[in-house]
């Protein structure tokens, strides 16, 4: 990487010369020519490690789409939606009664822990909701959980069934 740098800065100098020096049509300097070739090749070479380097990071990457490792964001909704009898177009939407907002927020708290989403991401699923909504929702029901017996039965039920531990 030093030496493409050093091949840069060279080129970057002569260019400076030549700009600044006397105006006068004149053939390319061969030095310039090997220098812009050396840098083809390293370029090239650079392009060639990028993309194995991309081809490695994407065998490594897990799936984000449906596996038992990682739900979607859809089947949590569905799931939580059918737990609490409720339309999962309603978690999208701007209700703040009580049918609404707990399985509305189980949902996000179980998106946040079993999904690779952002949180931004997650926001836009459930609405368009703002991330700093869905960390409100993610920690209240953290904190219910504690609290609320019957909230942990919930989400631990509804954990395993995603996870396929049932």
């Amino acid at each position: 990487m030093s030496l493409v740098l050093d091949l840069h800065r060279a080129h970057q100098e002569r260019q400076a010369r030549l700009f600044n020096g006397p105006r006068v049509a004149a053939e390319p300097d061969p030095g310039l020519l090997n220098e812009l070739a050396a840098l083809r090749a390293a370029n090239s070479r650079l392009a060639a490690e990028n993309a194995e380097l991309r081809r490695e990071l994407a065998r490594l990457r897990p799936n984000e789409t449906a596996s038992a490792q990682h739900p979607t964001i859809g089947q949590i909704k569905k799931l939580v939606a059918a737990r609490f009898n409720i339309d999962p177009m309603v978690m999208e939407q701007a209700r703040r009664d009580a049918q609404a907002v707990l399985p509305r927020q189980i949902a996000i708290y179980l998106c946040c822990r079993l999904t690779l989403r952002s949180m931004p991401f997650i926001g836009r699923q459930f609405g368009d909701r703002d991330h700093t909504t869905i960390m409100y929702a993610r920690d209240k029901i953290a904190e219910m959980r504690e609290r609320n017996p019957d909230i942990d039965a919930h989400v631990v039920a509804l954990e395993s069934v995603l996870r396929g531990t049932v």
